[in-house]
């Protein structure tokens, strides 16, 4: 079971990179890809910037134009 999670979470781009997401991380980049907008709360580590910064390769990526919001709350 493990092995066909880690084989359904694996992503690979056009420079033959090979990500292994988890499910949390395959989830949030299969619904960047899909939608226009994306709001997100998951505990640290969970690999939020991660999959963003993927995202953000993608996108530029395509040579279509893009724009991207980032925003990242701060503790006082």
């Amino acid at each position: 079971e493990r092995s066909s999670r880690e084989i359904e979470n694996t992503l690979s781009d056009p420079d033959e990179n090979v990500q292994t997401l988890t499910d949390f991380q395959y989830e949030l980049f299969d619904a960047l890809k899909s939608s226009t907008s994306v709001s997100v709360s998951a505990p640290t580590s969970a690999g939020k910037s991660f999959i963003l910064r993927l995202d953000l390769i993608r996108r530029l990526r395509t040579n279509a134009p893009a724009c991207v919001v980032y925003l990242v709350p701060t503790r006082a």
